[in-house]
């Protein structure tokens, strides 16, 4: 409130400027509800991914399992030792991918913890080039050494 004067300082009155908000609180309103609807996403996504992860360890469990098994059997090449080699390695890195959705869901709650740990980088780059093995043969690509 401001009082009105005239020139000698009386005071004639008071006035007051009023501003119609309702626009903007709509917009705040409108706001609030897209905040809670992303919030509510953001919780169903994170519950889906934790599913997911859940689920899928079940048939990792069994494939590793059946590549010990067939890791035990008297092998009839090379290349099904291989084969064997691979398939233990995919599971692990599918393990990984698991452990990794199950880390994105526990950063979204707060429950995060980071290990850190050595790697030996030749054993990532001999993993990629035999990973990759199978692929570059399809493509006709020539392979490349593991050799140390």
């Amino acid at each position: 409130m401001t009082a009105v004067r005239d020139e000698r300082g009386n005071v004639l009155g008071f006035a007051k400027i009023m501003r119609n908000q309702t626009e903007q609180r709509s917009q705040v309103e409108t706001y609030q509800a897209r905040i809670t609807a992303l919030r509510q996403g953001e919780q169903r996504k994170n519950n889906f991914i934790s599913t997911l992860a859940h689920e899928l360890r079940n048939p990792l469990s069994a494939m590793s399992s059946a590549a010990d098994l067939l890791a035990e059997c008297e092998p009839t090449s090379p290349d099904a030792t291989f084969a064997v080699g691979t398939v233990r390695r995919q599971v692990e890195f599918m393990g990984r991918m698991v452990a990794d959705l199950l880390d994105v869901t526990r950063a979204a709650t707060g429950k995060v913890e980071l290990r850190r740990e050595p790697i030996v980088l030749q054993d990532l780059i001999t993993e990629a080039i035999d990973t990759s093995r199978f692929t570059s043969v399809a493509a006709e690509i020539p392979a490349l050494s593991t050799a140390r």
